[in-house]
């Protein structure tokens, strides 16, 4: 297996594979997975996204990124939520919305 390249985050410190990471535009957590280089530069990917950053838009960071784990949803919980919206749109009765507009 190659070494990988040496890289600095957006404040000129060493990004290692592990590196607590976050991502300056959106805040987006995440541990370095994978430090790669191709013919437009170094990109390091961050485990939560699975998506991959250019170095200068890093910061190493001392916070935890949580990973949230998607819920599959039982046969049991879309008729539970079905019977949420359709109760709830019997309770907004369409016919007594008025429209008032200005003029004169």
């Amino acid at each position: 297996m190659g070494e990988s390249p040496d890289v600095w985050d957006a404040n000129d410190e060493p990004i290692e594979l592990g590196a607590k990471l976050k991502y300056l535009k959106t805040g987006t957590l995440g541990k370095a997975a994978e430090i790669m280089e191709d013919g437009e530069g170094v990109w390091v990917l961050l485990d939560t996204t699975n998506l991959y950053y250019k170095p200068e838009t890093l910061i190493l960071t001392t916070e935890e990124a949580t990973i949230e784990h998607e819920k599959e949803a039982t046969t049991k919980d879309v008729k539970e939520y079905l019977k949420h919206l359709e109760e709830e749109a019997e309770a907004h009765d369409l016919n007594a919305v008025r429209q008032f507009t200005g003029g004169g």
